[in-house]
């Protein structure tokens, strides 16, 4: 499997490069062959405040239409590698156990289907979405003291959420056409 690095704002030694892709080819067995690349990025932010959490590593696989991230923060490279590694290592284990739990499962028309899926729901909840604009969105999420708010977009005519990030900024997500 080939994987692209992308280490931002140091530069990763060669030594340490290969060793984490000898790491993620013995995790990366566990998927189909069909996945030929994934992508590591390592951002090292040396002006952050917390200094715990200097790199910040994000290991990518895209199988088909589905997308194994994981992402670490911590103080060193190689530990916060490792954690992601182990992040990742679970999501691989868990993706490999759906695709053979789903190997005989029941079509869209059976009755079990809505069983199976209420068994993954924790809970369900049903609200009406107000037509607004991103910022009162984030005003309304702010007085609700939310990490995310789902809106109808007044720009775009779509259903979108505005969310907050780890470093206190706010992002929106919006469905493609």
């Amino acid at each position: 499997m080939q994987w692209i690095v992308d280490s931002r704002n140091f530069t990763l030694p060669a030594d340490t490069r290969t060793k984490m892709q000898e790491k993620l080819d013995k995790v990366t067995k566990l998927l189909p062959e069909s996945v030929t690349h994934g992508t590591i990025t390592i951002d090292h932010r040396p002006t952050v405040v917390n200094k715990d959490k200097a790199f910040a590593v994000n290991l990518d696989i895209q199988i088909g239409h589905s997308h194994i991230r994981a992402e670490e923060k911590a103080a060193q490279v190689v530990e916060t590698f490792d954690l992601a590694l182990d992040k990742l290592k679970r999501q691989v284990l868990k993706f490999k156990d759906k695709a053979t739990q789903h190997k005989g499962a029941p079509k869209a028309g059976d009755a079990e289907l809505p069983v199976a899926l209420e068994t993954l729901l924790a809970r369900r909840k049903s609200f009406k979405v107000k037509p607004m604009f991103a910022s009162d969105a984030i005003e309304e999420m702010e007085q609700l003291d939310h990490d995310f708010f789902v809106f109808l977009n007044r720009d775009t005519s779509k259903v979108a959420v505005v969310y907050r990030r780890e470093d206190g900024e706010y992002g929106l997500l919006e469905p493609q056409e």
